[in-house]
């Protein structure tokens, strides 16, 4: 009879045993998503950073070049930069 009670008992260890490990193995898993989540968010922090730093860069880029421009025609016509800056402003309806 002993060995009757051992053999019902053992699958229910088993049992046991595969529960717990599945529990683990979810647990881990769950983990995993998780911190995926988390580098996933701060991955898309950094690149959008990164393309608003490099827009900003551009944009003022373009500022420059458009005031050396100015500057270059105006010296090219003889005009001062202001006369230039509010000619090019009635020129374009500003």
């Amino acid at each position: 009879m002993n060995h009757l009670n051992t053999a019902l008992n053992a699958p229910i260890s088993r049992k046991t045993k595969l529960s717990s490990a599945l529990q683990r193995q979810n647990q881990i898993h769950d983990d995993a998503k998780s911190l995926a989540e988390a580098l996933r968010r701060e991955a898309m922090g950094d690149f959008w950073r990164g393309a608003n730093a490099v827009l900003a860069t551009g944009v003022s880029s373009v500022g420059r070049s458009a005031e050396r421009l100015r500057h270059a025609l105006a010296r090219r016509t003889g005009q001062t930069t202001e006369s230039a800056a509010c000619s090019n402003r009635t020129a374009s309806g500003a």
